[in-house]
């Protein structure tokens, strides 16, 4: 299927299409924050559950005095909506599905993520999802239509891309007929439950644990994952090195689990380790609500600048999830 895929007109066309459009609006931002746009040589295919996807990278670089916040903010507004959801000229497309669909598409196709100044952004375009109303679950999915289109494909294609979710909720009813949103107790737990589930999914199978009270969601998240290999070291710093350990071993990334204030300053030591190795090492620590951060108290210190403070001495080793505060991030 993947031969296949790399070698259809129609999908190589459709993926062009949307292509060029992201890197003719990204290099229209010259000027405008934007620089150095530019698209990778290889198309490679990304494997998910029941659909596989062309894949294209396309860069561009922050110009100098351009915060990071607003630039987000930017490429969103230019980028959205693409032709992948909209057609090609835009506006004439749109015009089109308003006359076409007889549905309002709601949050389907818009920009879903998080936009940030100092940490990064990150946005995602929102296609494959549900809505939940009641007693109903909405499903949402579509594919694009280009020269050389069949409509029994195209069909098959959309039944693929919605799978997923119908099978999520199929059987799930309770007694009283309806779905069951109790599995998680809290947004916590269910953001540290996907986290980790996505680090899985990503290559990332061995978790180094040092338990503490405010990364309980993340343990709890490792213990419960059928695919985690959970490792249980109480000193933080033994932690550490056990994970750079098993990550020289296998060049894989082992991730270490921490809380957070002092238990981070004690990563120091195996994380420039591996930064001065070229080790691979993922550093995950729980962290405080913003209020509670750098009001004094050595728990509650700015863990995140332990790292940047120290200059291009270290290469970008952490990765740093709120568990504590994730109801602000959903």
């Amino acid at each position: 299927m993947e031969r296949e895929l790399r070698e259809s007109n129609k999908d190589n066309r459709e993926n062009d299409i949307t292509g060029d459009y992201i890197r003719e609006e990204m290099e229209s931002m010259k000027g405008r924050g934007l620089k150095n746009v530019r698209v990778g040589k290889d198309m490679g295919v990304r494997k998910l559950g029941t659909v596989m996807h062309l894949v294209k990278n396309i860069v561009g670089e922050a110009e100098d005095g351009k915060e990071g916040g607003e630039l987000s903010r930017d490429m969103t507004s230019a980028l959205h909506p693409t032709p992948a959801v909209c057609g090609s000229p835009r506006q004439e497309a749109m015009k089109e599905i308003s006359k076409l669909e007889s549905f309002s598409r709601g949050l389907y196709a818009g920009p879903f993520g998080i936009v940030s100044g100092d940490r990064g952004s990150e946005v995602c375009v929102g296609i494959r999802s549900a809505v939940v109303r009641g007693r109903r679950v909405y499903c949402y999915g579509g594919a694009g239509i280009v020269e050389g289109s069949e409509g029994g494909e195209e069909w098959r294609e959309v039944e693929g891309k919605v799978r997923a979710i119908r099978e999520a909720w199929d059987g799930k009813e309770n007694v009283e007929g309806k779905y069951d949103f109790k599995r998680f107790r809290n947004n916590n737990e269910a953001w540290a439950y996907g986290f980790v589930e996505e680090m899985v999914r990503l290559g990332v199978t061995e978790f180094v644990v040092s338990p503490g009270s405010r990364n309980t969601p993340l343990v709890h998240a490792v213990h419960a994952n059928p695919r985690a290999n959970g490792h249980s070291v109480v000193d933080e710093r033994s932690a550490g090195f056990m994970a750079l350990g098993m990550g020289r071993r296998t060049g894989k990334p082992a991730a270490v689990i921490t809380s957070s204030g002092t238990a981070v300053a004690n990563l120091l030591p195996p994380v420039v380790e591996a930064s001065m190795s070229s080790s691979p090492l993922l550093v995950v620590t729980a962290d405080r609500p913003g209020e509670m951060i750098g009001v004094g108290a050595n728990q509650a210190i700015h863990q995140v600048r332990q790292s940047e403070e120290r200059g291009d001495e270290l290469a970008r080793p952490y990765l740093v999830t709120k568990t504590a505060h994730a109801r602000t991030l959903l």
